[in-house]
């Protein structure tokens, strides 16, 4: 697992970056105002898919892996193996920004990583592919209700790359579904107050669309998909349409929750003349009204990596930063509405019994 032991001015940071459940980045005493929960997609990480390092910027792999290899190695992955052998491993050394950047810009937030095994073939491994995605909503809802048993009504803002916004859209949904009397379930959809989107398919078929995306990414990456059945990457529609009506029915309803979509400007340059966007502008925007569509100026896989120089930090500095801090004053302006309310009340029954 990779070290990340940089202190910072909020305390020193775990030794490990778990490759499952939600990690903790934040340390010590100060007193937090907002949980922030990154969630990665298919075939990512914890750690590396929010890492800059060298090679990011669109490179090309310099070697292709040996056909069917990837797949081989993914169904040989275990959850006992160190994160270096599991895809999407954490590089050596880079910028992490979750780490090296969120704990400085906002000192009053808790940050989270969440990791679960996102390889291929387990995620859309067998008749239950769909469940998988209801599997991962639900485990990060269970650890999220439990790191949360002290500070229920404190604001949640997700940050999710690509299918990984699906498993925050699930870990809502059975929010939603919560039965009467579990309010430590309810409060985790009543508390978000804002999702990033980097790269996530919401629009169309969705499970169609995510069949698509994992033959670009295998082309892309230059994986064989020989001994993977890609039919499994299309389940139930129906599934993934209830999913997506009801997220907008949250928006709809949830006076708290908005939402920024992030787009790829580039096409990733891969294997065998693969050059095309994974995400389709159409397929990554969800078009609701409590949505904001922004352009990245990078391609899929580097949408959401940083550094301190360069054209990344020109995207973190001027187009992601910014939208966490809109969602975070959105909910400032509400609090303080609602206590001039409050004022308003007490003013006029003081007014009505006064003498």
């Amino acid at each position: 697992m990779a070290s990340t032991t940089t202190p910072t001015m909020n305390g020193p940071v775990p030794v490990t970056i778990s490759i499952y459940g939600l990690t903790e980045l934040t340390q010590g005493d100060a007193v937090r105002e907002f949980d922030i929960v990154f969630v990665h997609g298919l075939q990512g990480h914890p750690e590396s898919t929010w890492t800059f390092s060298e090679g990011t910027s669109n490179q090309t792999p310099a070697k292709p892996p040996s056909k069917g290899s990837f797949f081989r190695r993914s169904v040989k992955a275990t959850a006992t193996e160190p994160a270096a052998d599991l895809p999407g491993a954490p590089p050596p050394s880079g910028t992490f920004w979750p780490r090296d950047f969120l704990l400085e810009d906002f000192p009053k937030a808790r940050v989270f990583t969440y990791g679960y095994d996102s390889s291929v073939s387990h995620f859309f491994a067998g008749p239950a592919n769909s469940d998988n995605i209801l599997d991962r909503g639900r485990d990060l809802l269970e650890r999220l209700v439990t790191q949360r048993e002290k500070v229920r009504g404190r604001p949640i803002i997700f940050i999710a790359h690509s299918l990984g916004g699906l498993v925050v859209k699930s870990a809502l949904r059975l929010s939603a579904l919560a039965e009467d009397g579990a309010k430590d379930h309810e409060d985790i959809l009543a508390s978000t107050a804002g999702i990033l989107f980097f790269g996530t398919p919401h629009r169309g078929s969705l499970w169609v669309s995510t069949g698509k995306i994992i033959s670009r990414f295998a082309k892309a990456m230059g994986f064989s998909t020989s001994n993977v059945d890609l039919d499994l990457l299309r389940p139930n529609d129906a599934m993934l349409q209830i999913l997506r009506d009801d997220f907008r029915r949250r928006l709809d309803n949830q006076k708290l929750l908005h939402v920024t979509s992030f787009q790829e400007s580039k096409g990733y340059k891969g294997f065998n003349g693969f050059d095309e966007k994974i995400v389709d502008p159409d397929s990554s925007e969800i078009g609701h009204a409590r949505e904001r569509r922004l352009p990245v100026n990078a391609n899929h896989m580097d949408m959401c990596k940083y550094s301190r120089t360069g054209p990344t930090w020109v995207n973190y500095e001027q187009v992601v930063k910014p939208q966490i801090s809109r969602h975070m004053n959105r909910v400032y302006e509400a609090l303080r509405e609602s206590t001039a309310i409050v004022q308003r009340k007490v003013h006029a029954f003081d007014f009505q019994h006064a003498g």
